[in-house]
């Protein structure tokens, strides 16, 4: 008689996965959870105020969390984002240490306060606030305010059925969103290196006929897609490599 439960095994799965990485085993965990509950009914989130903090299970690296950032909030459920998770604050248990101040700047207490606060400000505070990532066209923080924005303006982000795809490797991510007549494809290189032995075997619910995949997020020339009767297509390969970190979300269009 819940309206919603969390997903906490799917966060541990997800923390795993991309750590890895191992991008099967987050299209496991995202396709084993989904099945388990009525549709929105399951909040995701990548870790809480019990848990420590992704930077630190990340060990720093910018792009895991940039990665970690993707999937989320390109995935089906409710996103709950942990306060300090889209700039990449740090924090470990004790619990304490999960809960410091907000970086909102270089300045004192990291803009948080003109008093006291209840506990130090992390000591990276100069580097990792708001302030200095919203500068920064690559920044986390303009990575998650990009993907909200698409969430927001892209229905079948929010309610569209969800399904990964096989790509022959580990570090090649794939995934569909669609609804209403709209097909999204997510994919992502997470690796460290580039990857050209991989495949993409597509099935989306359009009709037979040639498409092009339009950007709504990243930068690269795209091949065309010709998806068969039942709208599949075998070992697409949208460009030859695929650099490491890529992230791209893309919007199957029709050739006119």
């Amino acid at each position: 008689e819940l309206d919603m439960v969390f997903g906490f095994d799917l966060a541990e799965g997800l923390i795993k996965a991309i750590h890895q990485p191992d991008t099967k085993l987050a299209g496991f965990w995202l396709s084993s959870e989904l099945r388990q509950y009525p549709a929105f009914t399951l909040g995701t989130f990548l870790t809480n105020h019990d848990m420590n903090r992704v930077a630190n299970q990340f060990m720093g690296n910018p792009e895991k969390m940039k990665n970690a950032a993707t999937v989320l909030l390109t995935s089906p459920g409710i996103p709950f984002l942990y306060y300090g998770e889209e700039i990449g604050m740090t924090g470990a248990k004790p619990d304490e240490m999960i809960r410091t101040p907000f970086q909102w700047s270089a300045g004192q207490h990291a803009g948080f306060t003109t008093g006291s606060p209840w506990e130090r400000v992390n000591s990276d505070y100069p580097e990792v606030n708001v302030e200095s990532e919203a500068a920064d066209p690559d920044s986390l923080f303009n990575l998650y305010r990009g993907l909200i924005q698409l969430r927001q303006a892209n229905p079948a982000l929010q309610l569209g059925d969800f399904r990964s795809f096989n790509t022959g490797s580990n570090r090649i991510y794939a995934a569909a969103r669609e609804y209403q007549g709209k097909s999204l494809l997510i994919l992502m290189n997470m690796g460290d290196k580039p990857v050209s032995d991989y495949g993409i075997d597509l099935k989306f619910t359009q009709p037979a006929g040639s498409y092009t995949f339009k950007l709504l997020m990243g930068a690269s020339a795209l091949a065309p897609v010709t998806l068969d009767a039942d709208g599949s297509m075998e070992g697409y390969q949208p460009v030859d490599e695929l650099p490491a970190n890529t992230r791209l979300i893309l919007e199957l269009a029709p050739n006119q």
